[in-house]
Order: C-alpha cells, then sequence, then structure tokens
C-alpha cells in the first residue's frame, strides 16, 4: 500500500515538474509587445493635427498609406476640427471611424 501512495505522489510531482516547465517555456517563447501595441494600450489617445504616419498606421485598419491620405488632408485643408471630420478623408467611413474614434483625439 506504500508503494502505491509512493507512485502517485511521483506521478504527482512529475506532472507538477512537467506543467512548470511548459508554462515556463511557454513564457520564455512568448513575444514582446512592439511599441505600437504597447502605443495603442497605454498611451493617450493619437492627435489628428500632431500625429505622423507611424502614428496614425498604428490604428487598427490604418496603414501606411491610409496614414499618409489623412496627413495629405491635414495639410490641405488645415487641422482637424472633430475627430468625425476624419470621415472626410476618402476610404474612412462611419464604421472604421466608430473602430478608431476612442483612440483619437483633436
Amino acid at each position: 500500500m506504500k508503494g502505491i501512495t509512493l507512485n502517485k505522489s511521483l506521478i504527482t510531482l512529475l506532472a507538477g515538474l512537467t506543467l512548470a516547465c511548459g508554462a515556463n517555456t511557454a513564457l520564455a517563447n512568448a513575444e514582446p509587445l512592439s511599441e505600437t501595441h504597447m502605443q495603442i494600450e497605454t498611451s493617450a489617445p493619437i492627435n489628428l493635427n500632431t500625429a505622423n504616419a507611424e502614428q496614425l498606421s498604428s490604428l487598427p485598419g490604418i496603414g501606411a498609406k491610409k496614414a499618409t491620405q489623412i496627413i495629405e488632408y491635414r495639410e490641405l485643408n488645415g487641422d482637424f476640427e472633430s475627430v468625425d471630420e476624419l470621415q472626410n478623408v476618402k476610404g474612412i467611413g462611419p464604421k472604421m471611424l466608430a473602430k478608431i474614434s476612442s483612440k483619437l483625439s483633436v
């Protein structure tokens, strides 16, 4: 009877070590968040009137081309008076604006 308890304890210990090693391996292999991801999660909203192309392209659904169009619109028309004005940029409609407006300011 004592041998059976010892074997169960040994199996439990080995299973726990295996899980612990697997968890450490998973954490060691996890990719760190990029600066872009951290900016979206931890920083203040992006100001449409001062943001550069890199900052704008960090927004979901906004790539380098759309970021350039936003900056060109701003240069031609002056500062944005509201976040809603972003819909005047070709390719940004109500759905896109709803997705990113909480991450923007003027």
